[in-house]
């Protein structure tokens, strides 16, 4: 599946996430989730849990501080 892309809410960058740990039905953990913050720097979260549906379908990230539902651009 490879990155998946979204748009966070704080500072509306390109926040992805790219698969390697466990994929259960449409339930997919990612070990990282990376982002750039307000200054420009590359910032990354493990354990992080994404929820990914088929193409056109809702999708969110879900983490202790963020929720993003936002268009899929797999």
């Amino acid at each position: 599946m490879g990155k998946v892309f979204i748009r966070g809410i704080k500072y509306e960058e390109t926040i992805y996430a790219t698969a390697v740990a466990v994929r259960a039905g449409k339930k997919i953990i990612f070990a990282e989730v990376h982002f750039r913050d307000s200054d420009g720097n590359l910032r990354a979260y493990g354990g992080q849990t994404i929820y990914v549906f088929k193409e056109g379908e809702k999708w969110s990230l879900v983490n202790s501080t963020t929720q993003v539902n936002e268009q899929s651009k797999l």
